[in-house]
């Protein structure tokens, strides 16, 4: 009885020739990206920002991005965001209205604080 491995060597040749002949059928078509088709990774990486304190670009992903209205202020770290911050808060006139809502923020953030501080005190 003869099997598939003695008849393996009269079979190569034939298989190789077979295969280098029709080698279209069997090699992979290059996926083919429909037009105007760019991947997340590759948005990401192409999209560019300019720090509104020093200049400095820097890619999507990275910095501080804070969007207020209609208006987006990007900064490449958070010194320059420190640092335009301190100054607007420098020049504005009539600092009732920030004081405010400074405290109002203050308050949250403690009772946000509180809470979790009593989570973690269940846990022990």
């Amino acid at each position: 009885m003869l099997t598939f491995f003695h008849s393996l060597p009269i079979c190569l040749p034939i298989l190789s020739s077979i295969l280098y002949n029709h080698s279209d059928i069997l090699s992979p078509t290059p996926f083919k990206k429909p037009n105007g088709y760019t991947s997340q990774r590759e948005t990401s990486l192409t999209e560019k920002y300019t720090c509104i304190v020093c200049g400095r670009k820097f890619p999507r992903g990275q910095g501080v991005i804070i969007e207020v209205g209609k208006t987006v202020l990007t900064f490449h770290s958070t010194r320059c965001a420190t640092k335009f911050f301190k100054l607007l808060v420098e020049r504005i006139e009539d600092p009732k209205p920030l004081e405010n809502a400074i405290k109002q923020l203050i308050r949250e953030i403690e009772e946000q604080r509180k809470k979790l501080e009593e989570l973690r005190k269940k846990k022990i």
